[in-house]
């Protein structure tokens, strides 16, 4: 079975922290894209749904995007109907990569169960990188997977575990070679916090959107979760390494790379 692959434009976002924003480079103007994936016998499959717009942490964080930017349009603009899509594989659950999944009454969402058990102990500034009450409402759909794993022919998921505890990687086999969707493998935004001085922190605690941040509850329905499927306790899948990831590829793809603006389809 082959794959195309159409990156979708998701817009632009800057996430800023009051008058300090500016010593922030790396995280201004960053695009956003969601990769459709349509197989030769046309079924349709997403890798990760995008950024919501009234959800961007920070102080005064922004963004843009087109009408047609909206990810219901996107898939519109290919006859794509959000709920003919049965299939959704998450590379993480960053608030950034996770904005759309409303929109797919009818999809099963494969994720790590490594992703789920690594971030229940977050601390309290990391907690708004996972907009936890966004996709708790279908942890019930959530597909928890430990390690490699195949989908369906040809199309593949491999544990990474960079960036997140339960980052995963997507292989798709296309006419034209191997292709990797890497959502945000080569990132390691570990040490953010740590280039933002006290009294920023203890502004952005002091003045962030509450809807920032975790409550008790979301912890024990995610531990609920976990309890159901078994996977209380060590899960320690076996992770591919950047260095070997890229090695099975034929072309290597991240989620913000600003050159697929340029890709209409793979």
């Amino acid at each position: 079975m082959y794959y195309k692959i159409f990156p979708l434009f998701n817009g632009l976002f800057s996430v800023r922290f009051g008058e300090i924003h500016t010593q922030f480079d790396k995280i201004r103007s960053i695009p956003s894209f969601v990769f459709l994936i349509i197989a030769d016998d046309n079924e349709a499959f997403l890798v990760d749904c995008g950024f919501a717009s009234d959800y961007i942490p920070g102080i005064n964080s922004i963004y843009l995007r087109k009408p047609e930017e909206e990810l219901h349009n996107a898939l519109l603009r290919h006859n794509i109907y959000p709920d003919k899509i049965k299939t959704i594989i998450q590379t993480h659950l960053h608030w950034d990569h996770t904005g759309g999944m409303n929109l797919f009454p009818n999809a099963t969402f494969h994720v790590q169960s490594r992703e789920l058990s690594g971030i229940i102990d977050v601390g309290i500034l990391e907690e708004c990188s996972f907009e936890v009450h966004r996709w708790l409402p279908y942890l019930d759909r959530f597909n928890l997977i430990d390690g490699h794993a195949e989908i369906r022919p040809g199309l593949n998921v491999l544990a990474s575990g960079i960036h997140t505890p339960g980052h995963q990687v997507v292989e798709v086999k296309t006419r034209s070679g191997t292709v990797i969707l890497g959502g945000d493998e080569p990132l390691l935004y570990d040490n953010l916090w740590d280039m933002i001085p006290e009294k920023a922190k203890q502004r952005y605690l002091d003045e962030a959107d509450p809807k920032f941040f975790w409550d008790q509850e979301a912890r024990s329905i995610i531990l609920s979760k976990l309890n159901a499927e078994g996977k209380i306790g060590m899960i320690n899948p076996q992770f591919m390494s950047f260095h070997n990831i890229k090695k099975r590829a034929d072309k290597f793809l991240s989620s913000h790379d600003p050159g697929l603006k340029e890709i209409s389809y793979l």
